[in-house]
């Protein structure tokens, strides 16, 4: 056993952070990584972003976006089978390079989480509006709603983390089945034939294609968040890999799926998919199945709560193990007895949810919020480069392995930036 083995041996069986280990199977596992991604918010609202750059190419600008998750989600895997706590990507880090990378990493998923939640109940709050205008001519207040979502959210993760992510799970089943038989309605009406226009990328300049693959690869953030629950998973050491690995191969599936039927489906309409505020329902229409239109509307309003949902999750357990690391005060690292769940619901703690933010947030145009994907970005920025860059070189791990003293030492007041 090397050095590195060594290092990971602590970390093989989860130590104790008061959480109900093997409550989650192999599929309430990838539920949470499915989640986090929201998929079929990215069918409405991302693809015609990439549509907007890459044209014909936007099929081919989700297979590219596919294949470097897939190089990602396998150096995660593979660090995956070595360590399971609920510090994620963070602990990886931390396990092999120096203390000022685990730091930079914990912070930058933490700020991802958070980010990416922001983000999503934004959009909850666009659909929200949406039907409200449609059914009640008018819109709900926007404060009182976003504290609804959040505060929902809140006490689903704090009560139960099997029922959250069931909740989750019949959410995306539910949202994603909705968009597959529209699409499948779609082609179906078109007749089964390839679109040459987009095989052979007609018309698409190179010097879009990376601008577009940027936002791709916003569809795919979050497919890592199953590694948040190193001490709830069953067999986390066999789950957790193949969640990762098996959540960005399906949604690349589905992703490229959606971009191909959109931008057939929308050849020969006056407007573009672009310029739609909700291609799908529009293509549901198209196909003759205009009440389902009505319900991927729902469902993508559903599947923003089911990603506050795993980003709750996710960010309440990195921040456990950061409390347990002293990185920030033990007040984060106490789980509550009897659920078996972080102590306090993360949208309820003072300092991740105060007003400020919510004013900043309900200020904007909740369509701005969901089109121009600011949080978004700033989250993919961070979860995309922050933690992952070290983990495509395990080997230099080695050299910083040698003694498990790779955890910052307790201290009674901890600093947020301390070594």
């Amino acid at each position: 056993m090397n050095a590195t083995d060594e290092v990971y041996a602590l970390e093989g069986s989860p130590a104790s952070y008061g959480l109900h280990a093997g409550v989650l199977g192999p599929i309430e596992t990838l539920a949470q990584s499915v989640s986090a991604m929201a998929p079929s918010t990215s069918a409405s609202l991302t693809i015609p972003l990439v549509f907007a750059l890459a044209g014909n190419a936007t099929w081919f600008v989700y297979l590219l976006a596919t294949a470097a998750t897939l190089l990602v989600g396998f150096c995660v895997s593979r660090f995956a089978r070595l360590s399971a706590s609920p510090g994620s990507l963070y602990t990886y880090v931390a396990s092999t390079l120096p203390p000022f990378c685990g730091v930079t990493a914990a912070w930058g998923l933490l700020l991802a989480y958070l980010a990416t939640g922001a983000s999503v109940a934004g959009g909850a709050l666009y659909y929200t509006n949406l039907f409200a205008l449609e059914f009640f001519h008018r819109t709900p207040p926007e404060l009182p709603t976003l504290a609804l979502v959040c505060g929902v959210a809140g006490i689903v993760v704090w009560r139960d983390v099997k029922l959250s992510a069931e909740v989750m799970l019949w959410i995306e089943l539910v949202s994603v089945g909705l968009v597959v038989i529209v699409l499948a309605v779609l082609l179906f009406r078109f007749g089964l034939h390839l679109d040459l226009d987009q095989f052979r990328l007609r018309n698409v300049p190179l010097s879009a294609l990376g601008p577009a693959l940027v936002l791709a690869m916003f569809s795919f953030v979050g497919f890592e968040s199953a590694t948040t629950l190193g001490g709830e998973a069953r067999e986390p050491l066999r789950t957790i890999p193949r969640a990762v690995l098996q959540c960005a191969i399906l949604a690349g599936i589905f992703f490229m799926l959606c971009s191909y039927s959109e931008v057939l489906g929308f050849r020969g309409e006056q407007g573009k998919i672009s310029d739609a505020a909700s291609p799908l329902h529009l293509l549901a229409t198209r196909a003759g199945v205009s009440p389902l239109g009505v319900g991927i509307d729902f469902g993508a309003m559903i599947s923003m709560f089911a990603c506050v949902l795993a980003c709750t999750t996710a960010a309440a357990r990195v921040l456990m193990r950061m409390a347990h690391s002293a990185l920030l005060p033990a007040v984060f690292g106490r789980a509550n007895r009897r659920h078996g769940t972080p102590g306090l619901p993360l949208p309820c703690r003072p300092d991740s949810c105060s007003r400020r933010p919510l004013r900043w947030l309900c200020a904007a145009s909740p369509a701005r919020i969901c089109t121009t994907g600011w949080d978004r970005s700033l989250s993919s920025a961070f979860s995309l480069h922050t933690p992952w860059w070290p983990l495509r070189c395990p080997s230099l791990g080695a050299r910083w392995a040698s003694t498990p003293t790779w955890l910052p030492p307790p201290a009674s007041s901890p600093s947020p930036f301390s070594f």
